[in-house]
């Protein structure tokens, strides 16, 4: 019980940022899949603001923007994942 406490005085929401960022990047690929590019959005951008150095939820969101039909959007974060890891093979293909 005393390691709860913590969590919930350090997070008042009762998030943890590894599992908020979990679960924001899951609802984000899930509302892709379903067809709800704005859902997905959202969560994404979310997922990306508390872990910014994960590619995969980068690669996610550069998809989510195309599905959305913003283009440059995509373009962006696709590019901005480039920089983060320009020698990441998943990043040039």
């Amino acid at each position: 019980m005393g390691s709860e406490m913590c969590i919930r005085d350090s997070h008042p929401e009762g998030k943890t940022p590894h599992t908020y960022f979990h679960l924001q990047h899951q609802i984000g690929r899930s509302a892709l899949k379903l067809g709800s590019p704005d859902v997905s959005l959202s969560a994404l951008q979310e997922a990306v603001s508390v872990n910014p150095d994960n590619l995969d939820a980068r690669h996610t969101l550069a998809e989510a923007f195309a599905a959305a039909g913003l283009r440059e959007e995509s373009l962006a974060a696709a590019r901005a994942t480039l920089q983060l890891a320009p020698t990441e093979l998943d990043n040039v293909l």
